[in-house]
């Protein structure tokens, strides 16, 4: 018998980060705090991140995705914030045709955001995983990925299938969801706090 939830939640105060995890079983399913912000709900973020400041592209040619003939372009985009360290890259899979987002790996844990509450330093994660992109959805005018997979680095096996239900742009963020609930987890803001 499976459990039903609404799934985890995750948000950072400005000192730690805390997360509910969701599980469909005992024991209960983890992905670490950092997986949701920045690898999941940081997607739907990617097309906000390619502008912000400190933000590098580089195109680094042409490549297929695996199991498929197309061909896509890929542009390399790293982050270079003033005075901090933030090594990887995002590499993003862009379709020749339609000029939209197909896939992406993410090389880079902590990319920069508005706001400058980021540390200091903070290591790649290794970029192994493609993200690949299902389905899209419009909302208001702006195209994100509906669903998307996750497949192994060397393209063999699909570690995970990701749903975006109920996206808004137009909703006002509600305040009380940064407030902690019974049950949650706090991880340390920083490199060890994965």
């Amino acid at each position: 018998m499976f459990e039903t939830h609404d799934g985890p939640e995750v948000a950072y105060d400005g000192e730690q980060i805390w997360v509910v995890p969701y599980g469909f079983d005992q024991p209960k399913f983890r992905d670490g705090p950092l997986q949701l912000m920045w690898f999941h709900y940081g997607m739907v973020a990617l097309p906000f991140m390619t502008q912000v400041e400190g933000v590098r592209h580089e195109y680094a040619g042409i490549r297929s995705l695996p199991g498929k003939e197309r061909q896509y372009d890929v542009v390399q985009m790293s982050f270079h914030p003033e005075n901090k360290t933030h090594s990887g890259v995002i590499d993003l899979y862009i379709d020749r045709e339609t000029s939209r987002l197909k896939a992406w790996t993410q090389g880079t844990r902590m990319p920069i955001l508005p706001g400058d509450v980021l540390p200091r330093e903070f290591q790649s994660s290794g970029g192994d995983t493609l993200r690949v992109i299902d389905e899209y959805q419009d909302i208001d005018g702006l195209i994100i990925a509906r669903s998307y997979a996750s497949i192994a680095g060397n393209g063999s096996q699909v570690t995970g299938a990701h749903l975006i239900l109920n996206p808004s742009i137009k909703q006002a963020f509600d305040e009380a969801a940064l407030k902690r609930p019974p049950g949650s987890e706090s991880y340390p803001f920083g490199p060890s706090g994965q």
